[in-house]
């Protein structure tokens, strides 16, 4: 009974409705629980979990809900022999070929957490408590628009993206907190005396950057470096990078007197 624990996790995985794998999301947790009676007096515990998911969807798709395609539009490629004006086999500009020719946009969430408890009754009626919580979220996008050639029955030849770039936004938020308070309760007879005094400290730490990469100088292995165009911030501000820190302390004090 001096020691306790138990460990959970769990995994799970959808692919979505769309053609390919392109549009999924999978998860995967670990929960771990530590309670140890080291004296009469002292106790210790943590508790540690980690969360990571990813979630894929097709780039690039609002071609996709306007297409407008009538129901017998043909699919597959449009053979040269039939567009002369591009003279060579080209994708038909379907929602079933952008999602084939599109790259997936690739969501990641990182969460560790480290929960930390001690709990010390030295003198009878008298329990103290320290809490320490350790918090980080990770978040990462990454899209690269690629760059392919189509046609409509139309003829001819276009491309996906006339101006290709890979765009990276990154955020990663660190929140420390600790809680410290201690319990006395004393009986006199009929008479109950209980106070109690805390204190609470809060820190919160978060980065941002998104930028973007023009004109990649080789589509196959995009990077930030590789781009031939300029880098960009993006024009909205709400994602203009910049960096939140936070501090916050409190102190509560309480006493609860029953007299008779």
């Amino acid at each position: 009974d001096k020691l306790r624990y138990r460990i959970s996790g769990g995994y799970t995985s959808n692919d979505g409705v769309l053609v390919s794998d392109r549009d999924k999301f999978e998860r995967m947790n670990i929960n771990t629980f530590i309670s140890a009676d080291v004296t009469n007096w002292f106790t210790q515990e943590v508790t540690m979990s980690y969360a990571h998911s990813l979630q894929t969807s097709p780039g690039g798709m609002g071609g996709v809900y306007n297409t407008r395609l009538v129901s017998y539009y043909p699919e597959g490629d449009l053979p040269a022999s039939v567009n002369t004006l591009a003279n060579e086999d080209l994708p038909l500009f379907t929602p079933r070929n952008q999602i084939l020719l599109s790259n997936p946009v690739n969501n990641n969430n990182d969460n560790p957490r480290i929960f930390l408890k001690s709990i010390l009754k030295p003198l009878k009626g008298l329990e103290a408590v320290f809490e320490y919580t350790f918090d980080k979220n990770i978040y990462d996008y990454h899209w690269y628009t690629g760059q392919y050639d189509y046609t409509t029955i139309q003829g001819g030849s276009s491309k996906s993206f006339v101006d290709d770039y890979l765009r990276k936004y990154k955020q990663h938020t660190n929140y420390n907190a600790i809680n410290v308070y201690a319990t006395y309760s004393k009986k006199f007879g009929d008479h109950n005396f209980k106070v109690m005094a805390g204190f609470n400290q809060e820190s919160s730490y978060q980065e941002t950057l998104d930028a973007y990469s023009y004109n990649q100088a080789v589509i196959d292995v995009p990077a930030m470096g590789s781009g031939t165009g300029t880098i960009k911030l993006p024009t909205h501000t709400v994602n203009m990078p910049y960096v939140v820190d936070s501090l916050e302390s409190t102190i509560i004090i309480r006493t609860n007197i029953c007299w008779k």
